[in-house]
């Protein structure tokens, strides 16, 4: 899981939903934002990381060796996909 830049959202990967979710985070209490998912590079989401802009998030998929690459509302915390590299490497044919 990774932390806005300013802490105020939290993202975390959906490993069985195949998607990241992204909590409000206000005085230690969470609030869904909602989920981002079935997009390429979010095949059993692993991990995420947030740019130290906070602009992007990045999620790494593991099953189909690609990260998936999403645009940051920075007041809303809302994600928006955009796209996803291609890691190089054979996609897991066994990974359910």
């Amino acid at each position: 899981m990774a932390f806005s830049p300013d802490g105020a959202h939290l993202y975390v990967p959906a490993w069985e939903s195949n998607g990241v979710s992204a909590w409000a985070v206000d005085n230690g209490k969470l609030t869904s934002l909602g989920t981002v998912s079935d997009q390429r590079g979010l095949q059993r989401a692993q991990s995420v990381a947030v740019s130290p802009d906070g602009a992007h998030v990045y999620v790494a998929g593991f099953c189909d060796h690609d990260v998936a690459i999403m645009t940051r509302n920075e007041s809303t915390g809302t994600l928006t996909w955009v796209g996803s590299a291609w890691a190089q490497g054979p996609a897991l044919t066994d990974c359910m």
